[in-house]
């Protein structure tokens, strides 16, 4: 059986199809008239007799999907020939004006040429209207099969979802909803709302005002680096603020003088020059030590973990309509599908079960739930990876911020 006449096949099945669908939405809306038996009764009727048609159809897509490409490869070739034609018509006229070829000669090299280009375009208008019509058939395939949650036969296509109009859905209990634009992929829309008593991710270190009359003095540490902030009035000579940074190094180096120089300046502050000649007397590279000190701290959380810490994702991230989904489980699923923890709309890129974040011995992961589109963690397509925080993370053609607190 040629194309054609799959494709008239594949339309009539398509019709039957959609008119079951319709009389299942109907009987759906009788609900004030007829008894919930009834219409169960006749809505699973109607069902069946859809699921039939989809079986009948399915078998075709990889036809019409084959000689779309067919199409797409034909007109790539005639393209390129074109391309040629049109390079030799212009050099053939270049000729023709300076002369090198008289009139009649131009009309017989290029009459040939002309009748190709003339050809090839014939070619491509016919090739244009088959695929246009292919093409309208299976996304009119695309779009009911969508709608009702049936898996519509494309290759390397996840199941499309249905996904009705639902509650504002409770955190932990309900998926949360994401409905993105049509027709502008990339941009955000307008989120549901739900919020969280978020206080007991965010703890506070003790904060000391010192009283004075010429500045005030905001100091905060905890740990090997103090920092202090001294905010001028504006009276005195040159006014502003000044930061002073006083760094405990002692802990991590074993050199006995080395310690004691480096607490001889503590309660100075150290500036850089100050710093980089204190180095080099005492024969220690302070940036060195820093990053010792936080290695040392990285080595400890890899070896334990930390299964106290909270994550945050983050959708429009810095808008007005920045949204919080906290981390509150051990697991976080997003995809398209209704039983997500956080369900997507109208973004086609993404899959039913997109991708899950989980968390594991105390650290965070995302993990790809072999999507059609693939999930990326700061513009690379993963597998898996392991989460630290601050990374942005695309499904489909929605963003997000992952946050460690």
């Amino acid at each position: 059986m040629d194309i054609k006449a799959r494709l008239s096949t594949f339309n009539s099945h398509v019709d039957s199809y959609s008119q079951h669908r319709e009389y299942i939405h109907r009987a759906l809306k009788q609900a004030e008239r007829f008894s919930s038996s009834i219409i169960e009764k006749v809505v699973l009727d109607h069902s069946v007799k859809a699921s039939a048609v989809a079986d009948d159809i399915l078998p075709i897509v990889p036809d019409i999907e084959g000689r779309i490409a067919e199409i797409d490869a034909a007109k790539v070739e005639i393209n390129g020939r074109k391309a040629n034609s049109d390079e030799q018509m212009e050099e053939l006229t270049l000729r023709q004006a300076i002369g090198e070829l008289s009139d009649e000669d131009f009309e017989d090299e290029s009459r040939d040429l002309r009748a190709g280009l003339d050809e090839a375009n014939g070619e491509l208008e016919e090739l244009d209207a088959e695929l246009d019509e292919l093409q309208t058939a299976l996304d009119r395939w695309v779009e009911l099969a969508d709608e009702a949650d049936q898996p519509d036969g494309r290759a390397d296509v996840a199941p499309a979802v249905e996904e009705p109009e639902a509650d504002e859905p409770e955190l932990n209990d309900e998926p949360v909803v994401l409905d993105t634009p049509e027709g502008n992929p990339g941009q955000h829309a307008t989120v549901t709302s739900i919020t969280e008593d978020l206080s007991d991710v965010f703890q506070s270190d003790e904060i000391i005002v010192a009283d004075g009359d010429e500045n005030e003095a905001i100091e905060a540490g905890d740990g090997d680096i103090d920092f202090a902030v001294e905010m001028d009035d504006g009276e005195g000579d040159d006014g502003g603020i000044d930061i002073d940074v006083e760094v405990d190094l002692s802990a991590h180096t074993d050199n006995e003088e080395e310690s004691e120089a480096i607490e001889a300046v503590g309660d100075d502050g150290l500036d850089e020059d100050m710093g980089e000649d204190m180095g080099d007397e005492i024969g220690i590279d302070l940036d060195a030590a820093l990053d010792s000190a936080a290695d040392d701290v990285a080595s400890e959380e890899e070896v334990d973990g930390d299964d106290s810490r909270r994550a945050l994702l983050l959708y429009q991230e810095g808008t007005p309509d920045e949204q919080i989904y906290p981390f509150a489980a051990d697991k976080l699923t997003i995809g398209r599908g209704r039983d997500n923890d956080i369900q997507i709309k109208n973004d086609s890129k993404v899959s039913r079960f997109h991708c899950r974040l989980f968390k594991r011995g105390g650290f965070f992961y995302i993990e790809d739930n072999k999507s059609s589109n693939g999930t990326l963690v700061n513009g690379e397509l993963i597998t898996e990876r392991r989460l630290f925080g601050g990374e942005e993370i695309i499904i489909g053609e929605t963003f997000f911020r992952f946050r460690i607190m």
